[in-house]
């Protein structure tokens, strides 16, 4: 199955490829101006939505330790956001990738990873 819209640089596509029957209407036009606002979102929302890069004094609670210190560190990136529509429903989807590092913590553990997507 083909991309709804072309990302920039893309070869284009004819709007009968949508429509093999040949009855594109007024829907080819729908789809250009819907793939244009795409494109548009695409490249005003920026990739990285957030990132951390701090010291967190309590990583870890340890009954007998008490507070254990480290540093964090990591980003949330999105990738390509799609848009669709029914009547007077715009939907939205963009998935969503996080990282987050534990580093240094408490002088003793190098590192830890946590990886989320949605």
């Amino acid at each position: 199955m083909q991309p709804r819209c072309q990302q920039p640089g893309a070869a284009a596509r004819d709007s009968a490829d949508d429509d093999p029957g040949g009855i594109v209407g007024d829907r080819g036009a729908d789809q250009r101006a819907d793939c244009d606002l795409e494109r548009l979102v695409n490249a005003e929302v920026p990739q990285t939505l957030v990132t951390i890069d701090e010291p967190e004094p309590a990583c870890l609670k340890l009954p007998v330790i008490g507070r254990v210190g480290c540093r964090l560190q990591g980003a949330v990136t999105r990738g390509p956001i799609a848009i669709t529509g029914a009547g007077d429903v715009l939907t939205l989807t963009i998935p969503v990738d996080a990282t987050v590092s534990a580093t240094d913590i408490g002088k003793v553990i190098k590192s830890e990873t946590a990886t989320a997507s949605a």
